[in-house]
């Protein structure tokens, strides 16, 4: 929630936060304003004008770039706030008041001058000042704090809203921001920790105006203002306990280091089923990137959870996958994050890009290689039910693949070594990289690029080079390495290349695509769409590459009903059984082709997020031709048709 959008208020710590509703406006004007508190040292009137009054000398971030103290609140509230915001502010037992509100004429926001006996001025203060009977007392508003905590020093931040929303206590209207507790889930999804400071926020008991209380200690229970401590996202994910039937309890966690080390990613696996929180905090699983104790980029959908591995539901809501990268400075060698001006989004330098989005993806395939046991084990059990396809016969597989193997295949041209003559099977990871008898050689053609530079690889991750074989039948089965699942590569001839210095002897290799894996399950919620028919999963945990068809979705079941009106009933099973695996099977073949666009300059993200997404499949599978052939000569195995009655 937006207006909620800073560290803090000001660069001086505080104990104690309060956003609350104030009830002068409430009492005068009818109009109930959100306002935020807090009890630290506060800003005399030369402080005040000059932090509120800019962003900063050249518009750039108070502080330096990790220290931009309350520039995004100010972003963030000022728009959707034309009538302005007021600050109070007490420093050393004296009060400051100035009034931000927008000048229609230019476009700008700007500070209201006040008349004063003394000449016009931006500062005054509320206390000395009378304020006119039908007005709002500012002097008086810090005395409706539900527990005053500002006596010599704090600040408060009035929000004004507009003509058309002056009613602030819910949000920005005009951003959807209406909830009555969603303040609540704010803070609490979007701080890690609060245990060093007292956060409380005022929450309405409904949405409806005439049911709002009048003042702070309204006597009517149904209408009295709750007030709600914010804890934090990780308070929720490992301190929570409930004594409630049925609700589980905090589960394992560890953490593993990513991209060379550089970050980290603790995972919390919530052991049974979540508590129902998510009316204050976020209560299913997500993916977050931690930055000085904030989380950006929080997102629980299924296209980035399974980028990290985790494809079945049940364990999405229940794991929670925090990153934490370094901040940006000269010092680390200009690799790190930091947060955009508005501080609304985090953005990253390094490995030759500035100021570009977080390679969360490159992170995430990491994270997929080397899943966790416990997670694995979740992901088994929640898998329990699904059948996998005949396709695992390697006899099956291997038919297959000699009938379409070749026309998958990727060239890939690298320098050729003396070692390299002969069959022997080599691991290229990703295009740009190949290991020759011990040595890492770099390829003369790059023909596999990535979005990011690979990092440099590590000792102790070194892609594996497999013995020798001599002209194996059909693909290999694919190999795990540190990069992820991939293909294994084969000589196929020698060829003449252009080098700098003259023609050299090259190597082409064809990357030979294996067969993905299929497996029926009747999960839908699995699935973006519930009508979805097919899901490609390329690092999926306990299979490997793995297509998964959708056999409830009603596009397949309304097949299936369709020829099981042509056999006996009986035959019912084996006519479904049938179906299932024809699809099955032209969704693999389909995919295991689509791997050659990878030549064409499509990466694998866009292969996988755009070519073969879900809806990309469903579509591709509904063409009924192709599929109602193949179905039709194997229905005939079964055996004949039931005969049609004689009208």
């Amino acid at each position: 929630m937006p207006i909620a959008n800073s560290d803090r208020l000001t660069s001086r710590p505080a104990a104690d936060i309060h956003f609350g509703i104030e009830w002068e406006a409430v009492k005068k004007l009818g109009v109930y304003r959100r306002y935020i508190a807090d009890d630290g040292c506060g800003m005399d009137e030369v402080e005040l004008v000059k932090f509120f009054s800019t962003l900063g000398v050249g518009n750039k971030p108070i502080g330096g770039v990790h220290k931009n103290f309350g520039v995004g609140a100010k972003i963030a509230m000022l728009p959707w706030n034309p009538k302005g915001l007021v600050v109070l502010s007490w420093k050393d037992g004296k009060a400051s008041m100035i009034w931000i509100e927008l000048d229609t004429n230019t476009g700008e926001y700007e500070l209201r001058e006040f008349e004063t006996d003394t000449g016009a001025t931006c500062v005054i203060d509320p206390e000395a000042d009378e304020w006119p009977e039908e007005e709002v007392d500012w002097g008086v508003v810090k005395d409706g704090l539900p527990d005053p905590f500002i006596e010599d020093h704090g600040t408060i931040v009035v929000m004004l809203g507009s003509d058309e929303y002056p009613d602030t206590v819910l949000g920005n209207p005009a951003a959807g921001e209406n909830a009555i507790k969603g303040l609540s889930v704010y803070l609490n999804q979007r701080f890690w920790n609060l245990e060093g400071v007292t956060v409380k926020v005022a929450e309405l008991r409904g949405d409806k105006k005439n049911a709002w209380p009048q003042g702070p200690k309204d006597k009517d229970d149904s209408r009295r203002p709750n007030n709600r401590r914010a804890q934090g996202a990780e308070y929720f994910l490992t301190k929570l306990s409930s004594t409630t039937p049925g609700i589980g309890k905090a589960g394992s966690h560890d953490r593993i280091m990513l991209d060379e080390g550089r970050v980290a990613a603790d995972w919390y696996l919530w052991d049974g089923k979540r508590p129902p929180i998510h009316s204050y905090a976020k209560e299913d699983g997500y993916v977050a990137v931690r930055y000085n104790d904030e989380l950006f980029e929080l997102s629980s959908s299924k296209h980035l959870f399974r980028r990290f591995g985790i494809g079945e539901p049940e364990v999405m809501r229940r794991l929670t996958i925090i990153l934490t990268p370094p901040l940006f400075q000269p010092a680390n060698g200009r690799w790190g994050v930091h947060p955009d001006q508005s501080r609304n989004r985090l953005i990253f330098t390094g490995d030759g890009e500035k100021g570009a989005m977080l390679p969360i993806d490159d992170w995430a395939e990491e994270f997929a290689d080397g899943l966790p046991a416990p997670i694995l084990e979740a992901i088994k059990a929640a898998r329990a039910g699904d059948e996998t396809d005949a396709l695992d016969d390697p006899e099956y597989r291997r038919r297959l693949a000699e009938k379409f193997g070749k026309r998958w295949n990727i060239p890939v041209l690298v320098k050729a070594e003396p070692e390299d003559l002969g069959d022997r099977v080599l691991v290229n990871p990703n295009g740009e990289l190949v290991k020759v008898c011990g040595q890492r050689k770099k390829t003369r053609t790059v023909l596999v690029k990535r979005k990011r530079k690979p990092p440099t690889p590590r000792p102790d991750h070194e892609p594996i080079v497999h013995d020798p074989v001599v002209k194996p039948r059909g693909p290999l089965p694919p190999v795990l390495t540190d990069k992820g699942y991939i293909g294994r590569f084969r000589d196929e001839r020698l060829v003449s290349i252009e080098a700098a210095d003259g023609a050299e002897e090259g190597v082409l290799l064809n990357r030979e695509r294996d067969i993905p894996h299929i497996v029926y399950t009747d999960k839908t919620d699995k699935f973006v769409q519930p009508w979805h028919l097919a899901l490609w999963e390329r690092r999926d945990p306990v299979n490997g590459p793995t297509v998964f068809i959708n056999v409830a979705s009603p596009i397949l079941e309304e097949i299936v009903k369709y020829h099981q009106a042509n056999y006996p009933p009986h035959r019912s099973g084996d006519v479904e059984k049938t179906i299932h695996k024809v699809f099955g099977e032209v969704a693999a073949c389909k995919i295991a082709h689509a791997q050659k666009l990878t030549k064409d300059g499509v990466t694998e993200q866009d292969l996988d997020n755009i070519y073969l997404s879900e809806s990309a499949l469903t579509t591709g599978l509904m063409g009924l031709i192709a599929e109602e052939s193949l179905i039709g000569q194997r229905l005939g195995a079964i055996g004949p048709k039931k005969q049609q009655q004689t009208p």
